[in-house]
């Protein structure tokens, strides 16, 4: 995601009227480099290694998700049984796997581009929301790692959610982000 927007916002401002993001450290952020390899975000480290996620995961893509989703969520129970097994049978379909994890392989690239773009063209001067799951761990340091970013930032908290915003409070992710389209 790290990669759509903000190439397209620093190389193509004038065709970016707003921005919505959230629930990740953006690459080249101070906030990334300081939580990139702490406990909470083991998964950034593991899913770069080559191969080798693949080789662990396959077959067991079911236990994996729900690890993330029970640990992450505010409210897992947004997640259903058929919610999982949707989740875990596309996952399991072939390169999947590693289509998830070449996002996170990405991340040091993204880290370049995204420091290189703010040095040659500044801040993003689009009207930026970062949002958050009132109750992901994300959200205390996301107001100041937009700010490294971006210029004009709101904040934007959804109740009722950790980390999967729209799966856990749909309704309040949706307001949230029509809200601040709207204004």
């Amino acid at each position: 995601m790290e990669r759509i927007f903000g190439s397209n916002a620093h190389l193509f401002p004038s065709a970016v009227a707003s921005l919505v993001w959230g629930e990740c450290p953006l690459p080249g952020t101070t906030a990334y480099d300081e939580q990139k390899h702490t406990p909470a975000l083991w998964h950034f480290d593991f899913q770069t290694v080559p191969d080798l996620p693949e080789l662990l995961v396959a077959g067991r893509e079911k236990q994996y998700l729900k690890h993330f989703y029970d640990g992450e969520a505010q409210n897992p129970a947004a997640f259903t049984e058929a919610d999982l097994e949707f989740y875990a049978t596309l996952y399991a379909a072939p390169g999947a796997m590693r289509a998830a994890f070449n996002v996170y392989r990405a991340f040091e690239e993204d880290k370049a581009d995204n420091r290189r773009w703010l040095e040659e063209k500044g801040k993003v001067k689009a009207r930026t929301m970062v949002l958050s799951g009132k109750g992901s761990y994300l959200a205390v340091g996301a107001e100041g790692m937009a700010r490294e970013v971006d210029e004009d930032v709101v904040v934007g908290l959804v109740e009722g959610s950790g980390h999967y915003i729209a799966e856990e409070n749909p309704e309040g992710f949706v307001k949230k982000v029509l809200g601040f389209i709207e204004q």
